[in-house]
């Protein structure tokens, strides 16, 4: 079971004998890396290590880190579970070393988009709403507005897709909800089921 980040990003690999590497690399006393089968082609990575919190060049106390991956070996995908893009930045560069991988982020945001607007619905999910910048006015201030599909016409779903207003989808997958921002993060609520959430996972990489 993955230490659960509600937060993941998908990365295309070229290259990497996972299995081979990881019984032959040998982690320091500040980290830490594990895998386990999660089935014939997928592997889970566990990662931590320890970061030093410095302040004005003195070290003030050490931070644990956690990054876990699902590795689709199969398709060449990688799905990071992480809330810090700092983290991400650091484990991604820590896996690219250890396994010889060349990584790159895959804009799932722009190609769902793309898909919507061709097909007017994603592959397997189903678009429930979108969210959208917006003006605040005395009376609200919130600067994001959530807008359901079902309220709107087609053609208006197509007008902001096609915007710069738009910063997330929502999407529905059977019973589960997740959601798909500008920067190709995905995440799920928090109280969502590490085996439905792998299953949605799969399917997106498979997709893609």
């Amino acid at each position: 079971m993955i230490s659960w980040k509600e937060d993941c990003t998908l990365f295309k690999f070229e290259g990497g004998d996972f299995l081979d590497k990881i019984a032959d690399h040998h982690t320091s006393t500040f980290e830490k890396i594990s895998y386990k089968k999660i089935n014939e082609s997928t592997l889970e990575i566990a990662y931590s290590w320890i970061d030093p919190v410095r302040m004005k060049d003195k070290l003030i106390a050490r931070e644990q880190r956690d990054v876990n991956f699902w590795v689709f070996i199969d398709v060449g995908v990688l799905c990071c579970f992480s809330n810090s893009e700092s983290s991400i930045t650091y484990a991604i560069s820590k896996l690219s070393h250890i396994y010889d991988l060349e990584l790159n982020k895959i804009n799932t945001y722009q190609y769902w988009k793309d898909i919507f607007l061709n097909k007017h619905k994603i592959l397997f999910a189903e678009l429930i709403g979108i969210h959208i910048k917006k003006y605040s006015t005395a009376a609200d201030h919130r600067d994001i507005s959530k807008i359901s599909v079902n309220s709107i016409s087609l053609s208006e779903i197509e007008g902001f897709i096609r915007s710069d207003l738009l910063t997330s989808l929502t999407f529905q997958f059977k019973l589960q909800t997740f959601y798909l921002d500008a920067t190709s993060v995905l995440s799920f609520p928090d109280t969502s089921k590490e085996k439905m959430i792998f299953e949605v996972i799969e399917k997106i990489v498979k997709d893609i």
